[in-house]
């Protein structure tokens, strides 16, 4: 138990680290905020970014697959031992 609780400890002091400075600022910046004296062209700038759904989808897919495969290693594992002892039994 007291290694589950360091390592959500660990996993939310490393979230809080990362998403700080992206949650300092305003995203996307306010129309015509800037530093002072800038030059502002003019028309819209595009909106850049990546998409990370993709990634995102990869990422839950890998999860859900290493959970099921642990818990068919750990079924399989069982349903050995069960069966020798079942052979130890029977001879």
């Amino acid at each position: 138990m007291r290694r589950f609780v360091m390592m959500v400890i660990g996993s939310a002091v490393t979230v809080l680290l990362l998403v700080a400075p992206a949650a300092a600022q305003q995203y996307p910046p306010e129309p015509g905020a800037g530093p002072a004296g800038e030059a502002r062209g003019g028309g819209d700038l595009a909106l850049t970014g990546s998409d990370v759904l993709p990634l995102l989808w990869l990422g839950l897919a890998a999860l859900v697959l290493g959970t099921v495969l642990v818990f068919a290693a750990r079924r399989r594992a069982a349903v050995r031992t069960r069966a020798r002892r079942v052979g130890q039994a029977i001879a």
